[in-house]
């Protein structure tokens, strides 16, 4: 009895080979083109996380800019549309604090109202102290704010 030629081997095995090979080079491709999308996915979360980071931001520093006295509809709605999308963007932290900010800027906006109108002097200064407070908050929003929105726009984020 003689061992079987090589080609036999050959004619055995080769589909076999083949289809383990063309499975190897399926699964490189297919983890590829999930790696693609994962990064995709990632991409677009940061773009809406931008906007909805610089709408807020725009807003406070517009209002920081022309004072309590001059905060419009336009600079309240930019404000609102970004403070809407971070609530489903950002975490309860970021969220909480700009809807503090929100509060702050709604009550610039009433004090601003309330000054126009005659009051009296000591009604006057506890609104410029109230302004005051506010608008050292406002002063610190951006330091405050990128501190906390920083983990949430790494492309390489968790969150």
């Amino acid at each position: 009895m003689s061992d079987p030629h090589w080609t036999t081997y050959v004619q055995i095995l080769g589909t076999p080979i083949i289809a383990i090979i063309a499975g190897g080079i399926a699964s490189a491709i297919a983890y590829r083109q999930w790696q693609t999308a994962k990064a995709k996915v990632a991409l677009d979360l940061f773009d809406k996380r931008l906007e909805a980071y610089e709408a807020v931001a725009d807003a406070v520093h517009e209002i920081i800019q022309v004072g309590p006295g001059n905060i419009d509809v336009r600079i309240t709605r930019r404000y609102a549309a970004g403070l809407s999308k971070a609530k489903f963007l950002f975490g309860p932290e970021v969220y909480k604090f700009l809807d503090e900010i929100w509060l702050a800027i709604l009550k610039l906006k009433s004090n601003s109202d309330r000054q126009e109108r005659n009051q009296s002097e000591q009604k006057l200064k506890e609104l410029h102290d109230v302004e005051d407070t506010l608008n050292d908050r406002m002063a610190s929003f951006h330091r405050t704010l990128d501190g906390m929105v920083v983990a949430y726009m790494r492309m390489d984020q968790k969150k």
